[in-house]
């Protein structure tokens, strides 16, 4: 059950017919014509949107390639998804041979929440699992909307047996209405006559001939589906708790003292549960067909796994359960978060929380980490939902640079997605393994001979500092404890040594030529490996 603790008057629920449109091929077409392509996405919406709208739909979201819609009966995502395929063809007719409009839909009907103009809940992750599921050309849909259109004699169904789906616990049975433009030639029905044929040759060559025979017509350029961007999406993982342990640090008046004065409570293991899958909802929904897979684990025995092997200091206890953790889950990315309730004043008071979040990437070499606090909110999903978009959407990491010619930056880039004209944002990187303390201790030579210059409080207060930070690097006695626990841990980071390009021009091969358009300061250093994001 989704259930919305600080929303829930706000949500609405009901059930619904969840449908998702797909283009396949699409990353292949924008490899090879971007402008072409965009065309085509221009009229695969100018097809659909009417036939959604004639059937009573609508579109709630258009994600890159892929149309999300909401109907109020299975019978009118059913019907909409026919005719869409039906207006489809003739439009193929005069279009080029690797340039064709071919869809895959997915349809569920399941419970649903309504929050502020979007959609949530099972019943759109079910959905937008069983997408994948159909052939270009062709209808997948769950068993419960083949309960729901069983009263109409008219759809050829066929099952698909059960189906395990990804991130979903239960398999579902899954049919398929056939549509009569289903592709003969689709990666997933080789797989399935492959895999048949494995069963009854095991042990014979016949099985190795056929195995070389699939995957060479699988092969085919023509016929490679839009996933093959995301075949292997960095995955996320978040964990959500609340120790009581820490309660009592933060209320302190140490290092981690941030909430002097407040008296801090532990969330219950039911609330939390909640907690966790509302915002695995809410990411799944978000980051659909995307470079990243956001998972957040629940069950007893990951959650007490991952509370005895916590990740919330920077110290070697820290860096030891790291490596703890990604050898159990195998995860690029762990985002850890300790939340809190701020104990009220009377019972009429909205409950207010704290958390406090460390983030770890880029396992298992772990060359940058960083962390965060967040306090007074008073909804918590949202508030998780927000840190996790700013970490991988929008404000994401796209790249790292890769070489500096004067002004103009090249940069290698890890998200494809980047045009001409974008404004990108850069943070210089501490890589202390490497070359991180002497580039680091060059930086703030070359500040503080800058301020120097100037006689005003706030230099003076800023070139005491950096002298610290950099007696810190050097031999540890200084007072920058951050720079002092990154030193002895030989591990890298960002600061507030930041600049702005823009986008001038793409190559083939994932570089974006770049030119700086801001320096942060006039003192800051570009160099390879810097990461860089999209402007915020």
């Amino acid at each position: 059950m989704f259930v919305n603790f600080n929303m829930a008057s706000k949500d609405k629920r009901k059930l619904a017919a969840i449908m998702f449109v797909d283009v396949v091929g699409y990353s292949r077409m924008m490899a090879s014509n971007e402008e072409r392509t965009l065309e085509l996405l221009k009229d695969f919406e100018n097809i659909c949107s009417p036939i959604i709208s004639d059937n009573e739909g609508v579109i709630i979201k258009k994600v890159g390639d892929e149309l999300f819609c909401e109907f109020s009966s299975a019978k009118q995502a059913v019907d909409s998804a026919l005719v869409i395929q039906k207006a489809i063809q003739p439009y193929n007719d005069s279009r080029p041979k690797d340039f064709k409009l071919q869809v895959r839909i997915g349809i569920h009907v399941g419970d649903i929440v309504l929050r502020d103009g979007d959609v949530f809940g099972d019943g759109v992750n079910i959905a937008s699992r069983i997408q994948p599921f159909a052939s270009p050309g062709g209808i997948c849909i769950s068993s419960a909307v083949k309960e729901s259109i069983s009263s109409h004699p008219n759809y050829n169904i066929q099952s698909e047996g059960q189906q395990e789906l990804k991130n979903i616990i239960e398999k579902h049975t899954l049919y398929r209405i056939k549509t009569g433009y289903e592709s003969k030639t689709g990666i997933r029905n080789n797989y399935k006559k492959f895999r048949t044929l494995g069963k009854v040759l095991i042990g014979s060559l016949v099985i190795f001939i056929a195995g070389i025979l699939f995957f060479g017509d699988s092969m085919n350029i023509g016929e490679i589906e839009a996933t093959n961007e995301y075949q292997n999406p960095q995955k996320v993982l978040l964990h959500i708790t609340s120790l009581s342990e820490y309660a009592n640090k933060y209320e302190g008046k140490g290092l981690f003292g941030f909430v002097k004065g407040r008296k801090l409570i532990p969330l219950s293991s039911i609330k939390l549960d909640s907690i966790r899958k509302n915002v695995e909802s809410l990411l799944l929904g978000e980051y659909i067909n995307t470079h990243y897979e956001m998972i957040v684990k629940y069950s007893f025995e990951d959650v007490n796994f991952l509370n005895k092997y916590f990740l919330l200091t920077f110290d070697d206890t820290s860096f030891s359960n790291v490596s703890i953790n990604y050898k159990r889950f195998n995860f690029d990315n762990i985002h850890y978060i300790n939340i809190y309730q701020y104990q009220n004043k009377s019972d009429n008071e909205t409950p207010k929380y704290f958390f406090k979040e460390m983030k770890w990437f880029n396992l298992p070499k772990i060359d940058m980490n960083g962390s965060l606090v967040r306090s007074d909110f008073t909804n918590i999903e949202d508030e998780i939902f927000d840190i996790i978009k700013g970490s991988y959407s929008g404000s994401g990491k796209i790249g790292k640079v890769a070489s500096v010619l004067n002004d103009i930056i090249y940069i290698q880039l890890t998200n494809l997605n980047i045009k001409k004209n974008m404004n990108l944002e850069g943070s210089s990187l501490y890589e202390y393994a490497k070359d991180g303390r002497k580039n680091r201790i060059d930086d703030l030579m070359n500040a503080i001979g800058y301020l120097s210059n100037n006689s005003d409080s706030v230099s003076a207060l800023t070139i005491e500092e950096y002298n610290d930070e950099i007696q810190s690097i050097q031999d540890g006695t200084g007072f920058n404890w951050f720079s002092d626990s990154i030193r002895v841990n030989n591990r890298a980071f960002t600061t507030d040594f930041w600049y702005k390009l823009k986008v001038i021009d793409l190559r083939d091969d994932s570089i974006a030529v770049t030119k700086v358009t801001e320096l942060s300061y006039p003192y800051v250093t570009i160099r390879a490996g810097d990461v860089i994001s999209i402007e915020k």
